[in-house]
């Protein structure tokens, strides 16, 4: 006999986070400005995610972030399918927890710069 079936009306692993514009502005001050919401936000959930974890200090970390090929590729609007790559950043748990979310941005705008067209094409 298998495991019971999840009770539909209560979803396993959903969740959703609701985060304000000035908030948002507020994260992104303590950031170069050359950096994206994107990049500060996914640098802050990512921090965020791994404090209450335990891990070692030489322990790595890491984070999916999904890269959009189209507009790398300059694909014209008639192209048919989707173009997707994952980037892949990954630090120390101590590196991150040390640098917080500055540093967990600065791997997210790294990793994400890297996979650029040529990366593509490969």
């Amino acid at each position: 006999m298998g495991p019971p079936s999840p009770n539909p009306s209560r979803p396993l692993g959903v969740g959703g986070l609701t985060y304000t514009c000035e908030f948002l502005k507020k994260l992104k001050s303590r950031l170069p400005p050359n950096y994206s919401t994107f990049s500060a936000l996914l640098g802050h959930v990512w921090v965020k995610l791994t404090e209450p974890r335990g891990l070692s200090a030489d322990e790595p970390t890491k984070i999916y972030v999904s890269i959009n090929g189209r507009p790398r590729l300059k694909l014209p609007d008639e192209f048919f399918g989707n173009v997707v790559l994952n980037a892949l950043p990954c630090v120390t748990a101590q590196e991150l927890l040390k640098g917080g979310a500055a540093e967990a941005a600065t791997r997210v705008r790294d990793s994400v710069r890297r996979v650029n067209e040529s990366y593509f094409r490969s």
